[in-house]
Formats: structure tokens, sequence, C-alpha cells
């Protein structure tokens, strides 16, 4: 049952905006976990990127695109971009520590 309100509320007009379509991806997320050296999975969460704007978006449900490895030693041992990857990511381990325990902005 209706009531009538002591100040009606407004509601203003929204403008339309022209459809915009995002062509490339952006890897928002890259989670790797691998407790043994025979056991281990990847997910990588994209987003769509537009290079030109520069804008990110989620996408939502069906719209979003990922990947999820669940045998990521047997990545490694049958792809070479995995692999030089997985080298990479260790290698980089004892600079980033480096950078990361480095002089601080904080006196």
């Amino acid at each position: 049952m209706p009531i009538q309100a002591k100040k009606p509320l407004q509601v203003e007009p929204v403008p339309a905006k022209e459809a915009k379509t995002y062509g490339s991806l952006w890897a928002h997320r890259v989670i790797i976990g691998m407790p043994s050296p025979t056991s281990g999975g990847v997910r990588i969460d994209f987003s769509h990127y537009d290079a030109e704007s520069g804008d990110v978006v989620r996408g939502k449900g069906s719209e979003s695109e990922g990947i999820r490895i669940d045998d990521l030693p047997t990545a490694v041992a049958e792809v070479p971009e995995v692999a030089a990857a997985m080298a990479a990511i260790i290698a980089a381990i004892p600079a980033l520590r480096t950078w990361q325990e480095g002089p601080s902005d904080v006196e």
C-alpha cells in the first residue's frame, strides 16, 4: 500500500555513454602455489584493458577470463616459456628481498 512521502525523491536522468570495446587483457592477479617439486598450480585472472587510455575493467561472470592450471610441474616440463618464467621468478627472489629490505623513506 503506497504511503505519501513528505518530501518526494527526484531522480536525475543519467546521460547515455557510448559503448567501449576492450580488446586486450591485463593480468590483475597471478597466484602460484607449489608446495613441493611435484605438485602445484597457477591461477591467472584477467581484466579487460585498453592500451590507448590505460583503462582496466574487470569483467563480471562470463565476461571475465582466466587461466587455471592444476599441474604446474607438468606445465613447467612441457612448455619452455613456463619453465623460463618460473626460473626468472626464482632468480628474482634474492634481488626482490634486497630491494624490500633496502632503505625506507621513514626516518
